[in-house]
């Protein structure tokens, strides 16, 4: 029994993922689940890095805002790069002011 993440497009899957749902969860101890968390945290890190370190100052990015509640809850957010830190980037977002962005929430825009 499968009670892990999926996706209701096929064309969403890809090996990992395929992989991943093969697990029974309910079978694996909390050490197993600690050390699985670690690694996709791990990888998070990874893939923020990494879209950190192809940014320059002044490329476009977007981002969805994270916020749950009030003027900017749920909005996609669109800026400019003005300053990049290892794990954080300021983007100037015209009239919605200056955001500390993750690198694991930006995508460039081409």
């Amino acid at each position: 029994m499968n009670n892990g993440p999926s996706f209701s497009e096929r064309k969403d899957r890809s090996e990992a993922w395929k992989l991943l749902n093969r697990v029974d969860y309910n079978e694996l101890t909390m050490e197993e689940l600690d050390t699985m968390a670690s690694v996709i945290l791990q990888a998070q890190k990874r893939l923020g890095k990494s879209t950190v370190n192809t940014l320059k100052i002044g490329d476009t990015v977007t981002w969805m805002s994270g916020r749950t509640r009030g003027k900017f809850a749920n909005m996609k957010l669109t800026g400019q790069v003005i300053k990049i830190n290892q794990v954080r980037v300021k983007v100037r977002s015209g009239h919605n002011g200056v955001w500390s962005v993750p690198g694991t929430m930006l995508t460039k825009v081409s």
